[in-house]
């Protein structure tokens, strides 16, 4: 997992994360807001790479084509021989009640600044020993050698800076070694491979919450609505912005099942598969993302490392159930052949087969984004499952020891969620009122706050051509504390920290959110550079208390470059955050006289819980002044 920020994914070490490869789960991965559960965007990504006039001992071939995803394993094609977890530093230990708290598993296998790995030299067959930085504040190394010979070097790497933790950067260095399997002999020595094109694809579903809410075919992604900028299209783009990027919404959906206009799913009932706390009624849109992927840079060739603007050459989308994208296989030469066309099959963007958006709804174009609140077409476009964004870089040819490499960007922005609570809650009110006559008024509003999502997905592509420029060079926040305990008491809760060793440091925030850990959080404390524990005492027995806390620095200057105003500077929660809940402890009761049931009687059919939109326990009773060991009936 790649967990320092608020835009979270999985990676896995065959090079591409498949269609239900980690869990039979439709919607898995691309996860933001990643503190709240369940706000999963992908549905599939996928890795082709192809190449013209290949032979090997198993034959010839007019077009090679391995794969790995959207469906197929990449098993026989592509073949890991690592991948490592590497962080600029020790991750924090997380405590509650003495038992390890966290919400991704994370297993560091270096700290450091570098990593070193030993294999082949190119020509001498010596072992050599590679040295690679560490890049971000965490960052994922993976290599994976494939059937045609070209080794993918991928590193994923994420910031955790307030200003810069919504986005994932993958950079892809793939070099012609001649290693057509995962052992160290070379098969394929002072080769070329000619008209390699790189494909990657992204099957997005905006989001898993919502999936029951909304109609089980919105996990597909049918309802998923993409958009295509570029440098040919920019009559919706500053014209110092040619940012070549594609990127995805909840669109408006006619098979919806709610009665309601679905743009930003806004949730009026819970769904029967507890994705959605039974209680979290009010109205709040569960699906207010923009999903993203940015090209940052494309090499040109192998002897120009500068980038090259019209990468990709193909930036469009496809059936996600198109035939092509099940059965893939490296040796079935008419599959293969077809592959290759749709991987090269457009010159330019602009000959391509029209932005979808503009597809579902022609009436936009021209028009400010905010006009998509008027989109009534269906985005699946009469298909099975909606449709997939991808991406073809080439033609390229990679001479025996030579490289490409490109650097492809994963992020998200939109409303936050106390702005999905007020905005969502305002549309159900008004929709469920007994005046009709403000109803159409406050949907256009609601659709069109939602649709400014799009913005702050633009924002968000600033920041990262800034950073890029300014090579990945961010001012590190201050170290977050080593250790983070969290301990239930009688009549308090007690927390306690070990201050990592970083003169940045200033001071300490400690914040608390009540019923469940993906709620709102309060600033509950703020400590000295010396402090080192605290005791919560501000607390109702009964409910469940969620912490995290922040290493404070100073106050830092606006860096216009980086698009970063005014700020001061802390850790990132994500290093911190309990997942577990804390509690007021009570003494053993020694009397039955003593003993209270709370509430008494129990009314299942009233709501017993008053916590908001949800919480981690239910509906539940409370016993209290129980002796230590004791029989309870019911």
């Amino acid at each position: 997992w790649m967990s320092v920020g608020s835009m979270q994914s999985y990676y896995t070490a065959s090079g591409s994360e498949i269609e239900e490869g980690r869990v039979k789960e439709q919607q898995d991965g691309l996860q933001w807001p990643a503190l709240y559960r369940n706000q999963d965007m992908s549905a599939a990504k996928g890795l082709w790479i192809g190449c013209t006039n290949f032979k090997d001992a198993s034959g010839a071939y007019s077009y090679r084509v391995v794969h790995v995803g959207p469906r197929v394993s990449g098993g026989g094609e592509f073949f890991p021989l690592e991948i490592k977890l590497l962080s600029k530093t020790d991750p924090t230990a997380v405590f509650v009640d003495d038992n390890p708290s966290m919400g991704k598993t994370v297993e560091v296998d270096k700290v450091g600044d570098s990593y070193s790995y030993t294999t082949k030299s190119l020509y001498t067959f010596q072992d050599t020993t590679i040295t690679v930085p560490v890049l971000g504040d965490r960052m994922i190394f993976n290599r994976v050698n494939t059937l045609i010979g070209l080794t993918m070097e991928r590193k994923i790497y994420a910031f955790s800076h307030p200003y810069h933790d919504n986005y994932i950067v993958s950079e892809y260095t793939f070099t012609n070694t001649g290693n057509t399997n995962a052992d160290d002999a070379i098969e394929r020595p002072d080769s070329t491979l000619r008209g390699v094109y790189i494909y990657l694809n992204w099957r997005l579903a905006v989001n898993k919450e919502i999936r029951y809410v909304v109609g089980n075919g919105s996990g597909w992604g049918m309802n998923t609505m993409y958009d295509t900028h570029w440098i040919g299209n920019t009559e919706d783009q500053p014209a110092n912005e040619n940012f070549r990027t594609t990127f995805a919404w909840h669109g408006y959906w006619p098979a919806k099942q709610v009665t309601y206009n679905n743009i930003g799913a806004s949730i009026w009932t819970p769904d029967a598969t507890g994705l959605v706390a039974k209680n979290d009624t009010i109205g709040r849109l569960g699906a207010p993302q923009f999903m993203g992927i940015l090209t940052v840079y494309a090499q040109k060739s192998v002897d120009d490392a500068s980038d090259d603007p019209t990468q990709p050459v193909v930036a469009t989308y496809e059936g996600s159930d198109d035939p092509s994208y099940s059965g893939n296989d490296a040796f079935n030469q008419g599959k293969m052949t077809g592959e290759y066309e749709m991987m090269s099959k457009y010159d330019k963007p602009n000959d391509m087969k029209g932005r979808h958006a503009y597809v579902v709804y022609p009436g936009a174009k021209g028009k400010p984004f905010s006009e998509f609140a008027n989109q009534k077409a269906s985005p699946d476009l009469a298909t099975s499952g909606g449709f997939s964004a991808v991406n073809g870089y080439g033609p390229y040819t990679i001479p025996y020891g030579k490289s490409i490499k490109i650097i492809v960007v994963e992020g998200a922005a939109g409303l936050d969620r106390d702005a999905c609570i007020r905005i969502g809650r305002k549309y159900k009110q008004a929709l469920t009122d007994s005046d009709p006559s403000n109803d159409a008024a406050v949907e256009l509003e609601k659709d069109q706050a939602v649709l400014t999502g799009k913005d702050s997905l633009m924002q968000t592509w600033r920041r990262v051509i800034a950073n890029y420029n300014s090579n990945w060079q961010l001012v590190n926040p201050p170290k977050a504390p080593t250790v983070f305990n969290v301990k239930s008491g009688g009549d308090k809760i007690m927390l306690s920290w070990t201050p990592a060793e970083d003169p940045t440091v200033k001071g300490f925030e400690v914040y608390r959110a009540i019923g469940q850990y993906d709620s709102t959080y309060y600033l509950v404390h703020s400590a000295g550079a010396s402090e080192t524990s605290w005791d919560d005492k501000d607390l109702v027995r009964g409910q469940a208390y969620y912490y995290y806390i922040v290493s404070v620095g100073d106050q830092q200057p606006a860096v216009p470059e980086l698009n970063i105003p005014v700020y001061t500077a802390k850790s990132s929660r994500y290093y911190t955050q309990a997942f577990d809940p804390a509690y007021l402890k009570r003494q053993a009761g020694k009397n039955i006289e003593d003993v209270r049931i709370v509430p008494n009687p129990y009314i299942i059919s009233k709501d017993n819980v008053t916590l908001g939109y949800g919480n981690d326990y239910g509906d539940k009773i409370m016993f209290y002044n129980i002796p230590g060991y004791c029989t309870i009936k019911i």
